[in-house]
């Protein structure tokens, strides 16, 4: 375990030192101007475990496999969401669509689309959905006008896709230790019963600036541990689940 990274983003141990190298040299960049801002936000996104995306790489070849892109645009209804998430280990791009409501915990509101591509020569090489959540708390899910997901949300809990996280973890730390909310994971899958829990801080050095962050942690019945690490102006740094650690960078999609 490298001592400079938190444990629960410190995966040198299964990708060498290149891994904290890639993590601080995105860091670097997103901070180099300053506090970053802005209604779009980039992150890098360095695989936990290496071994399983390119059999062939060298020591020297870049962790790095991907980027996701977040971008916000409030309007008198809320907040549009598009987020465009791009495995290039995989050539697989996730393209969300959503809308919000513009209150704190930012829950999902109205209709979604889900749009998927990946590098098969095939007629398998997409895949387009559109969900809806209707005014009795039904989530569905079609592709084709065939629906694929239909489940009640849960009553008195805030519905949040995975990706509107980015945005509302100060919100969701403000609330009772034990209130709860519901994710809809890429906007698909259910997972309603979640709480986050604060957890303790961490110092980053970046080439002679000193970076402090503080973490929380999400998690709930059939939700892995979901780790994001904000800064001071409570823009998140560095966020990790059991794959993958995403991290504030200055670039914009890998293509």
């Amino acid at each position: 375990m490298n001592a400079s990274l938190h444990w629960s983003f410190d995966y040198t141990r299964f990708n060498g030192q290149g891994f904290e190298a890639e993590l601080t040299a995105a860091l670097q960049s997103a901070y180099a101007a300053g506090r970053p801002a802005g209604p779009t936000s980039h992150y890098t996104v360095l695989p936990n475990f290496w071994g399983g995306y390119n059999w062939d790489a060298q020591d020297t070849d870049p962790l790095a496999f991907g980027s996701a892109t977040i971008d916000r645009t409030s309007h008198d209804a809320g907040v549009g969401y598009h987020v465009d998430f791009y495995h290039e280990a995989s050539g697989e791009r996730l393209v969300l669509d959503f809308q919000s409501e513009a209150s704190p915990l930012r829950p999902l509101t109205g209709d979604w689309r889900i749009h998927t591509t990946n590098d098969a020569p095939d007629e398998y090489n997409g895949f387009d959905a559109a969900g809806t959540l209707t005014d009795s708390g039904t989530i569905r899910v079609a592709t084709r006008d065939i629906p694929f997901v239909e489940e009640q949300a849960p009553e008195g809990c805030p519905l949040i896709c995975n990706w509107t996280l980015f945005d509302i973890i100060p919100a969701l730390a403000k609330r009772p230790p034990n209130a709860r909310f519901a994710l809809l994971e890429d906007l698909e899958k259910l997972k309603p019963h979640c709480r986050i829990a604060p957890q303790e801080t961490c110092h980053l050095d970046l080439d002679g600036l000193g970076l402090e962050l503080r973490g929380y942690v999400i998690f709930g019945a059939a939700q892995v541990p979901l780790w994001f690490w904000l800064d001071p102006h409570d823009t998140v740094a560095i966020a990790t689940n059991i794959f993958h650690t995403f991290v504030l960078s200055s670039g914009g999609p890998t293509r």
